[in-house]
């Protein structure tokens, strides 16, 4: 046997004893031998120690024999469940308790006194804890798991609930002895440990669940299932004699598994985040959210939901892969699922800064938000029909609902009270970009119209007035109002040629022709593109409502914009197909030649730029031709005999698209024109602008891009936006002139 390695000196009546100890064999569960004799000729003291070093060597035969050996080796083999588990770790503590009792009666019989029962109970209970095998917490777990799990599966009839209760007497016999062995704390760890993963596996039944609350269904679960139907049963604490009761305080179960429950819901919810955020686009998953408002009780928990959401934000959605329309919905969403859970916006700002900075960096972030909150049936459509009724900082503290600011408070008031549309449009810094931005889509709506009807126009700009002030849309004002003047100009010119032809008795000619008059001060830059109309009848068309014009304003002179308006145009083929097609002018004018008889319906790409080209065609003049023709090629009106030469597709084939009377609205090669249009003045930009940059960081050391826009512009006369900045730095950064760094500072390239 192993002697406890306390070091000590010894006299002989201590020999006398280990000798003894070393030749008395005592088996588990059997009762050890007591020496009256040797233990009255020895001093208190004495006896004391040598009865803690016997305790000592039972402890070391009991636990590293029987545990370490049998029943942790049991895991693994076969044959052996959780109910041999379960018989042999009770049978072991019972023997345990049962040594520690034996001990502390004899001392009591032997008038050792009441501070050597302390002494030999404290020691018991150290050298256990000391000697307790590494998976000692594992295997208790274990079989409170076991008992756990036995204890849901009994019915509800008699026998079964006779069978519960007699093992709910093991159960609390169990927890008893581990108790006196000085083990509570080890053995209450377990008892959580099992209780909380019997919570886990019940709050992930709600994974997924977001059209009903199940939080208060999760916490009635574990107050039926764990508290009251398992601790209660097992929990003794207050039943523990008054020498244990200061070393045992009492635990309130309930409490503790209730927020155990609140956690791991909370966890759990918190990991489905953006899937709730993604699932708002459509319909607000209320429910979930407010299962999950009522978890968030600590400043704890709102951290790990601000960074797991700034985390998974940037990660699925903060990058090149995905539609800018898309960022701006999941924006959207956000904002009303945060606002959800906190109504003081606090997560919101700590949220949504990244998104609101990447955003920025989009050069169609604007009209993709413009577009949302002019649309009828977003759902900005009524925050839009609404001003902002923001509150200040200043005003509020005025107010008699004045309120102290909460200890978390992120921005000021104003920042945390203002509605979506207000935070859209603080995702810039200069609200001149809405403006800007508006100014060219009303632009291409007026421009896109084939009539004079600009009440929808009239109603979106009204709308944005309530939002940037009347004083922002002067030049929006003039255009509608020259629509106004256009259609009356229109009727009084088409009343005048009609009343012409009834004079000189002829037919009067259809109504075919609307122009649309501009104020080119006020109207931003439109593409053209100079070619020869061979329209015979248009060309007469516009010199009639020329010299019309000059009669009724003979201050004023006409400048036609070529390629700026739409022509209806209807084709009508060999096979019988008949289609009206709403294209560009220049688009009509290629398909009109291929439509001369003298062609056959056959052409090249030298024979349409020879015809269609005018003296003050582009450059590039080629490639608008080579868009026009590749847009009805598209439309399966042309195709394609040999390079760079087309024909008439007179005959389609059963299985080819397109036939039918149906109407076509084409922008596809304006689009194009714009593009290039676009790309020419972002060459430029750059030409002019690169150069300056590279000086700027060179002399300036590494600058953020808010700083590189304020010295360009207060220096150099820069005048551009901010995305069309960062745009160029960008793409200075991707050949290899500039570098950025983590912190968002450009800095040139070694």
């Amino acid at each position: 046997m192993t002697q406890h390695p306390r070091k000590r000196q010894k006299t002989d009546t201590d020999m006398d004893w280990d000798r003894a100890v070393e030749v008395t064999e005592v088996p588990v569960g059997v009762t050890p031998p007591i020496y009256p004799h040797d233990l009255q000729a020895t001093a208190p003291e004495s006896v004391g120690e040598n009865l803690f070093d016997f305790i000592t060597t039972e402890l070391i035969s009991i636990f590293l024999k029987a545990i370490a050996m049998e029943l942790l080796g049991s895991q693994g083999a076969p044959g052996l469940d959780d109910d041999w588990c379960w018989d042999r770790y009770s049978h072991l503590v019972g023997e345990l308790s049962g040594l520690l009792n034996h001990y502390a009666f004899g001392s009591a019989l032997l008038m050792l006194g009441t501070l050597f029962e302390e002494q030999s109970r404290s020691f018991f209970e150290g050298a256990v804890r000391t000697m307790l095998p590494p998976c000692f917490a594992e295997v208790t777990q274990r079989v409170l798991d076991y008992s756990l799990e036995k204890s849901s599966k009994f019915g509800s009839d008699s026998d079964s609930q006779q069978a519960r209760a007699s093992h709910m007497a093991e159960v609390r016999v169990l927890v008893e002895n581990l108790k006196n062995i000085g083990l509570y704390e080890e053995a209450r760890t377990a008892i959580l440990a099992t209780a909380k993963k019997t919570i886990k596996e019940r709050v992930e039944e709600c994974r997924g669940e977001y059209e009903e609350r199940h939080l208060n269904d999760c916490l009635e679960w574990v107050t039926c299932r764990v508290s009251d139907n398992w601790l209660s049963a097992i929990d003794t604490t207050s039943e523990v004699d008054a020498s244990h009761r200061q070393a045992i305080p009492t635990f309130d179960w309930s409490h503790v598994l209730r927020m155990s429950t609140y956690q791991g819901f909370c966890s759990m919810r918190i990991s489905e985040m953006f899937d709730l955020i993604r699932d708002a686009i459509d319909t607000l998953p209320a429910p979930a959210l407010l299962d999950l408002k009522d978890c968030l009780k600590t400043s704890v928990q709102k951290d790990e939901l601000v960074e797991s959401l700034k985390e998974v934000l940037e990660a699925r959605i903060l990058h090149a892969g995905v539609a800018t329309e898309d960022i701006v919905s999941l924006f959207i969403a956000t904002e009303n699922c945060l606002r959800l859970l906190d109504p003081s916006s606090n997560l919101l700002l700590r949220t949504i800064e990244p998104m609101k900075q990447y955003l920025r960096r989009r050069p169609d972030t604007v009209k993709h938000i413009l577009t949302r909150m002019l649309d009828q049936n977003s759902e900005l459509a009524e925050a839009m029909r609404e001003p902002d009724n923001c509150v200040d900082d200043e005003d509020f503290d005025d107010s008699a609902d004045w309120n102290p600011e909460p200890i978390d408070a992120v921005g000021s008031r104003e920042e945390r009270n203002v509605d979506i549309i207000t935070r859209l449009i603080s995702v810039f810094e200069n609200k001149e970009v809405f403006v800007n931005e508006f100014h060219k889509i009303l632009l291409e709506s007026l421009l896109h119209k084939t009539g004079y009807d600009t009440e929808q126009e009239t109603m979106e700009l009204e709308l944005l007035k309530i939002r940037f002030g009347e004083a922002s849309f002067h030049q929006c004002e003039v255009m509608l109002l020259d629509m106004a003047v256009s259609r009356r100009l229109h009727k009084h010119i088409r009343e005048g040629s009609l009343a012409a032809s009834r004079a000189i008795e002829l037919e009067p000619e259809e109504d075919m022709f609307h122009v649309t008059t501009i104020s080119h001060l006020f109207w931003p830059t439109i593409n053209t593109c100079e070619f020869r109309i061979p329209f015979t009848n248009i060309s007469s068309a516009q010199a009639a409502y020329a010299k019309q014009f000059q009669e009724q304003k003979p201050n004023r002179k006409l400048k036609w914009k070529p390629n700026a308006g739409l022509v209806e145009v209807e084709l009508e083929m060999g096979d019988g197909r008949c289609k009206t097609y709403t294209v560009t002018e220049l688009q009509a004018a290629v398909i009109y030649h291929f439509g001369a008889e003298s062609r056959n319906g056959t052409s090249s790409i030298g024979d349409i730029v020879e015809d269609l080209r005018s003296q003050g065609s582009a450059s590039d003049f080629e490639e608008d031709i080579r868009d026009c023709v590749q847009l009805w090629i598209g439309h399966s009106v042309l195709k394609e005999v040999s390079l760079d030469c087309w024909e008439v597709v007179e005959t389609l084939d059963s299985d080819a698209s397109g036939s039918g009377g149906s109407t076509s609205i084409i922008h596809g090669a304006r689009k194009s024109e714009e593009e290039r249009a676009r790309a020419k003045e972002e060459a430029e930009m750059r030409a002019k602008f690169q150069p300056m940059i590279v000086a700027l960081l060179t002399n300036q050391g590494a600058q953020n891009a808010e700083k590189i826009q304020s010295i360009l512009a207060m220096f150099f006369q820069f005048s551009h936006p901010m995305a069309d900045l960062q745009k160029m730095l960008d793409h200075m950064v991707a050949e290899g002139m500039l570098a950025l760094a983590m912190n968002g500072k450009y800095s040139v390239r070694m």
